[in-house]
């Protein structure tokens, strides 16, 4: 006759099998999991690295209208600049830079109205520009080249 003992490990042994392949089973989830956390670590890196990239790649060709502006401007070719400056301004509404340098062309092509509007109008969106444009509205002040220009004269900006 089976001793008690032989007994309770005869009973045992196939709940501790079954204990054994649940935790068998527990660990491959586990490891299933930490490899599907992985994927998605390396997921989401890629897709900054892209973002990233791509906004590097705006940046630059954002950057590109003011490189040729600038050359156009150099060459005197203020024509030119404005044409870059009207297609820039449709692709960045919001950048201060193209009113800025579109006052730039106009002072120098002596269109002192256009000029001045655009000076104004850029130092009441951006008052950081006053001093930038300051010259250039003194100029048109001092020399009366429009009616309305006033208070670029001063030294204290």
């Amino acid at each position: 006759m089976p001793s008690e003992i032989e007994s309770r490990l005869d009973n045992a042994l196939p709940a501790l099998i079954e204990r054994y392949n649940q935790v068998e089973i527990l660990g491959k989830i586990e490891n299933l999991l930490w490899l599907i956390a992985a994927l998605l670590a390396v997921i989401a890196f890629l897709l900054y690295y892209r973002m990233r990239r791509e906004a590097s790649a705006k940046s630059q060709n954002s950057r590109g209208w003011q490189k040729n502006v600038e050359r156009a401007y150099d060459k005197e070719d203020y024509k030119t600049a404005l044409n870059i400056l009207d297609t820039t301004q449709l692709l960045y509404p919001g950048s201060a830079w193209v009113p800025y340098w579109q006052g730039r062309c106009y002072f120098q092509m002596q269109e002192w109205e256009k000029a001045a509007s655009t000076f104004e109008d850029l130092v009441r969106r951006e008052p950081i520009f006053r001093k930038s444009i300051r010259d250039y509205m003194a100029f048109i002040e001092l020399n009366e080249l429009v009616d309305g220009v006033d208070g670029y004269l001063d030294k204290d900006d």
